[in-house]
């Protein structure tokens, strides 16, 4: 009987189910090598995101161009300022170059120009209308209610300016100047007799939150001191002495007739018989 002969080692197991002479077409674990999803995205939406990153960079650039136009126009509204020195110029600035920070400015000087001219009412007028526009935040804010509060005491209108220098000292974009505004309260405050509400803004006046120079906070501290104090009576200077008459002393030698009376001289009297 014929041994039976052993097939081959070949090295290579045969798949499972498949015979020796069959050749599998697609070969086990490959990966698809086709387009991602981001880049069939991208085809797909290649156009509309140049023109979207086009529209970016215009819209970047146009700001910085209107960025650069207001600092140019800023600028020239400053130098118009510099140069102003008459109400017709601050009102020329004020009506050329609006909304910008030198227009607030331009208002509060040409309030104390025509203060200066006389025109009281149309300075007032003026402040008025600066202080309750839209631009609460301008840095001539509260100079402009100081000034306000000096013309309404230069008119007489002692207690409503002393109300807007207290209000103003509250604000917090008026810091720097509260101290000020606090003393010239205050000053009022005890010429009208109020010596209690003058003592109580000179406190105010001492909160270290303000930001007041240390020369201004001495001198609230000095003026702190002294409230309410009354000074003594002044005694009127006495009339000065009648000035002394000094007479020249005259030499041995001098004429007899810087010692002679003026007039003639007496008769001699008769001597005894």
């Amino acid at each position: 009987m014929a041994a039976k002969q052993k097939p081959e080692d070949t090295g290579s197991p045969s798949a499972p189910g498949l015979s020796e002479e069959s050749d599998p077409a697609t070969p086990l674990g490959e990966i698809d090598q086709g387009p991602s999803a981001v880049d069939r995205f991208m085809e797909a939406h290649q156009k509309k995101l140049l023109i979207l990153i086009g529209l970016l960079v215009l819209g970047w650039g146009t700001v910085i161009v209107i960025s650069g136009m207001k600092d140019i126009r800023e600028t020239q509204a400053g130098e118009a300022l510099v140069a102003a020195k008459d109400p017709g110029d601050f009102r020329n600035l004020i009506e050329e170059f609006k909304e910008t920070a030198a227009e607030g400015t331009a208002q509060l000087q040409l309030a104390r120009s025509l203060w200066d001219e006389g025109a009281g009412e149309d300075a007032k007028k003026i402040l008025e209308k600066f202080i309750d526009s839209d631009s609460p935040a301008h840095p001539a804010q509260p100079a402009a209610q100081m000034a306000l509060s000096s013309f309404l005491r230069e008119e007489g209108e002692q207690e409503e300016a002393d109300e807007m220098l207290l209000a103003l000292a509250k604000k917090s974009e008026a810091a720097y100047i509260a101290p000020l505004a606090l003393m010239r309260a205050s000053a009022s405050q005890e010429q009208l007799g109020k010596i209690d509400d003058a003592r109580n803004s000179l406190e105010l006046a001492t909160d270290p939150s303000l930001s007041g120079s240390f020369l201004s906070q001495r001198m609230v501290e000095a003026r702190l001191e002294t409230v309410g104090v009354i000074p003594p009576e002044t005694v009127p200077r006495p009339k000065p002495p009648p000035p002394k008459i000094d007479v020249p002393f005259l030499a041995p030698d001098a004429p007899d007739s810087l010692n002679t009376p003026s007039g003639a001289a007496p008769a001699p009297a008769p001597e005894p018989a």
